[in-house]
């Protein structure tokens, strides 16, 4: 009689991959995986790493590139105070109607 060995799979929530896919970094970044490709194009973010015929990204070089982002700024800026419904204009059309 033969007995078979099997290993449990390991529950490790804890660990977190240190050699990134395309779409792994694309989905930390919240971009597409041609955006990741055109931020490697541009300079802005690093060039993979090749394991075997697969790029992946180091997960401290995805994480600095966040590091280095500014601030966005469109989140700063109060949005300016609307005018009474009075006050705005009507369309030429509804001009017309009245």
């Amino acid at each position: 009689m033969i007995a078979r060995v099997t290993a449990e799979p390991v529950d490790a929530p804890d660990l977190v991959p240190i050699a990134l896919t395309v779409d792994q970094v694309g989905r930390l970044l919240g971009v597409s995986a041609r955006t990741v490709w055109r931020l490697v194009a541009a300079g802005e973010l690093a060039q993979p790493v090749a394991i075997g015929s697969s790029a992946r990204w180091r997960r401290g070089d995805v994480e600095a590139y966040l590091d280095d982002l500014r601030p966005y700024q469109g989140a700063l800026r109060p949005k300016p105070p609307r005018p009474p419904a009075t006050e705005r204009s009507r369309t030429p059309r509804a001009r017309e109607r009245r």
